[in-house]
């Protein structure tokens, strides 16, 4: 069990019925099933404060993001630089 899943799965077989937590990347979107003791290694985003669900997803670029680099043509890892301006 997690403490705040992102989603649920819930399988019907012979057996009987199998529910468990999912969790979803922040980066690529990419659900997994949660298993304590796996030895899966997974992480965690703190600039987008969410789960990452591998090494190749350690490098922040949210899905929002990819989304608008494939719309405009860009490479998928594209992070434009971010400036605030403050106003005096």
């Amino acid at each position: 069990m997690v403490l705040r899943p992102s989603g649920h799965i819930e399988i019907a077989g012979d057996s009987g019925l199998f529910r468990a937590d999912t969790l979803q990347c922040v980066h690529c979107g990419c659900h997994w099933q949660v298993r304590r003791g796996s030895k899966i290694t997974r992480g965690f985003c703190f600039n987008c404060n969410g789960p990452i669900c591998s090494k190749k997803c350690a490098v922040c670029v949210p899905a929002e993001q990819k989304l608008e680099n494939i719309e405009h043509g860009r490479r998928l890892d594209f992070k434009p630089i971010r400036v605030p301006v403050i106003k005096i």
